[in-house]
């Protein structure tokens, strides 16, 4: 899929370019939610103290859409009262927490933000895999957001060292810079890479930041389309040269590198060689967190689309602890093997169910020989054109890597390579996610 907007008919167009500066919430991490969030307790506590608003809670639609997206706090604050006719003083930056002042509020706003941060993390944007294409193209990269919370969300996102400069919140107040669509953090930012604007683009996803670059005097504006194709149409009359959605987004990402490091990787695909392989992975801690998926967070939609677009390739299969109904619901994905209750309850992407084994109450059952079954449900474990992987987390996965380990190919996720009899290992989810999308275009 190329790109919607003035680059349509032709791939993403770098050349002539030395930088991109990108915003924070929505384009590089999914923390916009959080922040709606956070507005709207910090808001409704101070509704509900007011006659006149106690029947109008905040809204996360409209209100935090057109006051608060992409607005530092105070600013943010100040504008809702102002259209709701609610006035409060401004006060002093040491105000407590509360609904006493502008400034309590706004502090208030950032106390509840931080919880939620710390209590549901966050989930890597796809815009990241957009960050890593300009770099893989000699570009720098920057970040820019009225935030002052940047530099531990982009940690909480391990996506530091992704960026060559950064400029948030605090630094906006120390130079007494404006907050978009007013110019300065992109001026700025451009100074700070000593690049020309014209050599600059810019990565946004809403009106007050196209508004900002084409001030700023930047060559290339790149909008992020979240919402759809009105959305995106209103960002080119903005102003956006090309507008990027989702998908388009995650194309992009599994045409990046592999998450394994070059020796891996090489190794990996020194262990293929020309068979093709059949995925097995575990789902919780390795594609989910150990709870499970939240079936409408950010991550699901672009995990889903992942194993879609493998299981169209080579058979795919999740193991799961929860039972089918449980499994289906969370992932609903055509095409996959739903391995449920351990393995012992499957799925087959006809919809055919596999009656479970009348033993498998009197046996040792474990990971590895789930795996097994699988691969004699799948006609598999004789087809030597094909090599199973086996995908998982903690020690219960170990049976599984045991049951390929002469044939197969383990990876373990979240542990060091002493710990596990897995040759490959992988940090995290985004990596499994992205190893995943990676093995998909091979």
């Amino acid at each position: 899929m190329e790109p919607r907007g003035a680059d349509s008919g032709g791939p993403l167009r770098t050349s002539g370019f030395a930088a991109a500066v990108f915003d924070l919430d929505a384009v590089l991490t999914g923390t916009r939610t959080l922040h709606a969030e956070a507005w709207k307790q910090a808001f409704d506590g101070l509704f509900r103290t007011i006659e006149s608003q106690a029947e109008r809670p905040f809204s996360i639609e409209t209100e935090y859409a057109a006051c608060c997206h992409g607005r530092p706090r105070l600013d943010a604050a100040a504008a809702v009262l102002a259209a709701r006719d609610v006035h409060l003083p401004r006060g002093a930056p040491d105000d407590a927490p509360g609904h006493g002042s502008i400034h309590a509020l706004a502090r208030l706003q950032h106390g509840i933000f931080l919880c939620l941060l710390d209590a549901r993390g966050i989930d890597p944007d796809s815009g990241l895999g957009l960050v890593a294409e300009f770099r893989r193209r000699g570009l720098r990269t920057a970040v820019v957001s009225p935030s002052d919370n940047c530099i531990q969300v982009l940690a909480a996102a391990g996506a530091l060292e992704l960026f060559d400069a950064k400029l948030d919140g605090r630094d906006a107040e120390r130079a007494a810079l404006s907050a978009k669509p007013a110019p300065d953090f992109l001026t700025v930012m451009a100074r700070e890479l000593d690049v020309a604007a014209r050599r600059c683009i810019a990565v946004e996803d809403s009106a007050a930041g196209i508004r900002a670059a084409r001030k700023a005097g930047y060559g290339l504006v790149i909008a992020l389309d979240r919402d759809g194709t009105a959305e995106a149409e209103a960002l080119t009359g903005l102003g956006a040269d090309t507008v990027l959605d989702d998908q388009w987004l995650d194309e992009l990402d599994v045409e990046l590198a592999s998450p394994l490091s070059s020796p891996q990787s090489k190794a990996l695909e020194d262990r293929l060689g020309a068979a093709a392989p059949a995925l097995f992975v575990d789902f919780e801690g390795t594609l989910a967190s150990k709870a499970g998926l939240s079936p409408d967070g950010p991550r699901a939609g672009r995990l889903r689309r992942t194993l879609a677009r493998l299981a169209r390739r080579y058979p795919t299969a999740v193991i799961s602890e929860c039972d089918l109904e449980a499994l289906r619901r969370q992932l609903d994905v055509p095409g996959i093997v739903y391995a449920a209750s351990d393995g012992r309850d499957v799925e087959l992407p006809d919809g055919r169910r596999e009656p479970r084994p009348q033993s498998a109450e009197g046996i040792a059952w474990d990971r590895g020989v789930a795996l097994q079954r699988l691969l004699d449900i799948l006609d598999l474990a004789e087809d030597h054109t094909v090599v199973p992987v086996y995908v998982g987390d903690d020690i219960r996965d170990e049976d599984g890597f045991a049951a390929i380990d002469e044939r197969g190919i383990g990876i373990s996720v979240g542990r060091s390579p002493g710990s596990t009899i897995a040759p490959f290992t992988l940090p995290d989810q985004e990596a499994v996610c992205r190893l995943l999308a990676w093995l998909s275009r091979q």
